[in-house]
């Protein structure tokens, strides 16, 4: 379903799309808030007709991955996406903490609970298998050992002191706890111990032993599986008003090794095509669904599922709905999870819809800004300009409408001037990418009134606009303006509207910072010239 610009709002699939089209149409008893305004929008129906439903279910989840459709579920995950990452295209891969992930020849392993839980991890491994965390170009220069040699964290590949053969069967050992296989690397370690032993390499043996003991240590308070069980995902699901909730326990090597989850905005009961959208998009590439799943509904109405997952992982995928036993508690536990998450869920959400109703009234907005953009210019020492917007909504950062530019048309500073060119090229896309309930500026009434003129030149006369400005000495506070309001909106100096506008504007600033600083790296230091 498109827009009359050509957005696409929704992508759907449908066995009769005859009857699915018209469900829409007809009188509803839906009460859900979104059908009701994307109805609203929809000025086009455009098709694709598959064979068979497993390409449909392939389809859907490669068009909502490419338009981010603005109706569909979007699965927001209570994680922050940290992974660990092992780099296997060097000669001595390295252990890092990463939030990005990238087709380079690595190995990642997460994303982990926590920042602090990915942390400990990497000193587990370092402590265990003394993997190096310095990074490549550090590694190419360094002409001594580091501390981390000193204190038996590293063996020090990058003076020679150990070699290929030697530090991989490091990384090896490492490789198979990052994955969950305890017991695989327990196996290994053991025969390697009774190996030095019997060639009489004692303190190599006693180094192994002492190993085998610590990672025993650590992986026992974990064992919460029954025995002989191989990778698992168990899911749970919650209803609280509004919002709904998909928990996941993670199970590798007859361990429980995570908790994910994800929020879902809902209407009523969750139907089972949630849970199959969620499926699809929880075992998006690069992560690998496990050969069995187990689900708390029937899973007769998600058997496309399997077949899609089954050719992702390259062997079958089971999906099953336990009713006693062992799984069936795995599965009770998920649900526990995600009722946890639910309620959580709703008071944030509840937050941000009173934070929202509190903007549109403090701003004189015509409706609440669920979405805001936010726009900021910077320089360095007036050359190499460039411009950041980020964006906020549900409460938080939505980096992915974040956009950078480098500014082409500034010759000598000009603050209004570049902010026009920013502005006029974020609103030429408007067709990929919406425009916010809520645009915001960094600066005074002069950088919103250059604002204004960009949107009326573009005829975008529903934007509303406001801008953020710091104070002077002798003010005690940020000022806010409006379009045709010659005095500053009045905060106080903690008001929660007031703090939260300021951290829109700083993130702005941040980000800003952070490309220019990017290009300095790089020895841009001038506007870019014609061609560039």
């Amino acid at each position: 379903m498109k827009d009359a610009g050509g957005v696409v709002l929704y992508v759907g699939k449908a066995t009769d799309l005859r009857s699915r089209i018209r469900s829409y149409f007809q009188q509803r008893t839906d009460t859900r808030y979104q059908i009701a305004a994307l109805l609203r929008r929809v000025d086009d129906i455009a098709m694709i007709v598959t064979d068979t439903e497993k390409e449909a279910l392939l389809l859907e989840r490669t068009l909502i991955r490419k338009h981010q459709p603005r109706y569909n579920i979007l699965f927001r995950d209570d994680k922050s996406y940290v992974s660990v990452r092992v780099n296997l295209a060097h000669p001595f891969p390295g252990i890092c903490r990463t939030r990005k992930r990238v087709k380079d020849g690595s190995r990642y392993f997460g994303p982990y609970t926590s920042g602090s839980a990915c942390r400990e991890t990497i000193d587990l491994v370092t402590r265990f298998f003394q993997l190096r965390t310095c990074g490549d170009r550090e590694f190419a220069n360094r002409s001594r050992p580091c501390i981390q040699y000193q204190i038996g964290r590293c063996t020090a590949p990058c003076v020679g002191l150990t070699d290929t053969a030697a530090y991989g069967r490091q990384l090896q050992q490492a490789l198979l706890l990052l994955g969950g296989r305890a017991n695989e690397l327990t196996a290994h370690l053991t025969a390697q111990m009774e190996a030095a032993a019997a060639a009489e390499r004692f303190e190599e043996a006693a180094q192994v032993r002492d190993r085998l003991r610590d990672i025993a240590t650590t992986v026992e308070p974990q064992k919460m599986v029954q025995a002989g069980a191989v990778d698992r995902d168990y899911f749970g699901w919650a209803i609280a008003g509004k919002t709904g909730a998909v928990a996941v326990l993670v199970v590798r090597d007859e361990t429980v090794i995570d908790r994910r989850g994800a929020m879902v905005p809902l209407g009523g009961d969750m139907p089972v095509a949630f849970l199959e959208s969620f499926l699809l998009q929880f075992y998006l590439p690069p992560r690998v669904p496990p050969p069995e799943i187990f689900l708390p509904v029937e899973t007769e109405a998600i058997r496309g599922v399997a077949a899609v997952l089954s050719e992702q992982r390259g062997t079958v995928v089971r999906i099953h709905r336990p009713r006693r036993g062992a799984d069936a508690k795995l599965v009770a536990l998920a649900t526990t999870n995600a009722r946890v998450l639910s309620r959580a869920g709703t008071s944030a959400e509840r937050e941000w819809e009173e934070l929202c109703a509190a903007l549109q009234c403090a701003l004189q907005l015509p409706k609440p800004p669920h979405l805001i953009e936010c726009v900021d210019i910077s320089t360095w020492s007036g050359k190499a300009p460039v411009g950041a917007i980020v964006a906020f909504a549900h409460g938080g950062p939505a980096k992915a409408r974040y956009r950078h530019y480098r500014v082409r048309g500034a010759e000598v500073p000009n603050d209004y001037a570049m902010m026009a060119e920013v502005l006029s090229r974020r609103i030429a896309r408007a067709d990929a990418l919406p425009l916010p309930d809520l645009l915001l500026v960094d600066g005074g009434k002069g950088q919103l009134g250059m604002a204004c003129r960009v949107l009326q030149e573009a005829q975008v006369t529903t934007l509303p606009c406001a801008a953020i400005a710091k104070p002077r000495p002798d003010e005690e506070t940020d000022k806010i303006y409006l379009p045709g309001r010659k005095n500053r909106v009045a905060f106080r100096r903690n008001d929660p509207l007031l703090r939260f506008l300021q951290r829109i504007r700083d993130e702005a600033h941040r980000f800003a910072i952070s490309y220019q600083r990017k290009r300095r790296k790089k020895g841009i230091l001038s506007p870019l010239k014609r061609g560039h």
